[in-house]
């Protein structure tokens, strides 16, 4: 058995709070879908969220699936954490992004993170494999730009996708 000269620093972590997506991506590690039921409880959220603040982790990211799924039970399990974090995000597809979201976020300070595998929208649904979803995506993140939500697009590159040039007006 090794024994660490110091024992790791925790800073940052990632809770998967749902398998379900509404999108169909290729790449996808875990086969997200519609048809997926896997959702972290609120109880156990909160089991996780204490246990890692007695760690003292400070910053968490919330992904799934696609977490904004979960509707009110995420609202729930993200107000938990706001009040044991320093920094909370949300990583989505944003297509499900609406103003009641946004409102929420901004208000509580929540980022956002959002996958985006293609300025080109026949790039970026080649990879969904759900038709309007870039368009969906591009509506989401209008709407947290209008709302004044801290968030950053994140791209995964994939063979045979091109990524396109970027919209700096947009993202």
């Amino acid at each position: 058995i090794a024994i660490l000269a110091k024992k790791p620093k925790i800073d940052f972590v990632w809770i998967e709070v749902t398998d379900r997506c509404n999108l169909k991506c290729i790449h996808c590690y875990d086969g997200s879908c519609m048809q997926r039921t896997a959702r972290m409880s609120v109880e156990d959220f909160k089991i996780v969220v204490n246990e890692l603040t007695q760690m003292d982790v400070k910053k968490i990211q919330i992904i799934g699936g696609e977490p904004l799924i979960l509707d009110e039970q995420l609202e729930i399990m993200l107000e938990y954490c706001c009040n044991k974090m320093d920094f909370v995000e949300v990583f989505t597809n944003a297509t499900m992004l609406n103003e009641n979201w946004c409102r929420f976020f901004r208000d509580k300070k929540i980022h956002v993170a959002i996958s985006v595998y293609s300025y080109e929208k026949a790039m970026h649904e080649k990879v969904t494999q759900i038709e309007d979803s870039f368009n969906w995506t591009l509506r989401g993140i209008n709407l947290l730009k209008n709302y004044g939500v801290k968030y950053r697009v994140a791209n995964v590159l994939l063979r045979d996708i091109e990524i396109g040039k970027c919209n700096t007006e947009l993202f």
